[in-house]
């Protein structure tokens, strides 16, 4: 079985109050909001994705909602890129040895996400990038059983006629405008 090249990609931290850390993550390390919105069943979380890379849609996100209530902050996800679907499936396999079953398996637009636990239930994400920028957060179902053709097919469905469509590479350069940095 094949072992794909994993490296470090971004980070998710779950917030007491979203605001002081947003302000924190922006003011004092000058991190660019690069999107935000509402996610779960009744919209109760708060969600912002902050970088200072352009090539980065995301490193760090902010979560707060329901599980602040907990009255414990602790890591929201730690993720790492892999390089293609492949390497995802294979990554799947891997864990299905150790009989570790995935949680989630989600079509974000911008990438294709696998989510599971490690030993200590903390939370991993491992994802390929797809072709296309979209706002987020968008949490599509992903069979990983079909062909990277059909799974290319599905998300050029799915991000076809969002208004905030673009390519990767037109992408990268509004967010180094946005950072003040040159192209």
């Amino acid at each position: 079985m094949a072992q794909p090249a994993i490296t470090f990609s971004h980070m998710g931290i779950h917030c007491f109050d979203v605001e002081p850390m947003y302000d924190f993550y922006t003011d004092i390390l000058a991190l660019t909001e690069t999107d935000r919105g509402l996610v779960g069943p009744n919209l109760d979380l708060d969600i912002r994705f902050l970088s200072s890379d352009p090539d980065e849609h995301h490193q760090v996100v902010l979560v707060s909602g329901r599980d602040a209530a907990k009255g414990v902050t602790f890591l929201n996800q730690i993720s790492f890129r892999v390089a293609s679907l492949s390497d995802l499936r294979d990554l799947r396999a891997r864990l299905a040895v150790r009989g570790v079953k995935p949680g989630r398996i989600i079509n974000h637009g911008m990438s294709w996400s696998m989510y599971f636990p490690d030993p200590e239930g903390n939370n991993i994400e491992a994802f390929v990038d797809s072709p296309w920028q979209i706002e987020q957060p968008v949490l599509d179902l992903l069979d990983l059983s079909k062909s990277d053709a059909e799974i290319l097919e599905e998300t050029e469905k799915l991000v076809a006629g969002n208004p905030t469509l673009r390519t990767k590479a037109e992408y990268r350069q509004e967010l180094a405008r946005k950072m003040g940095i040159e192209a």
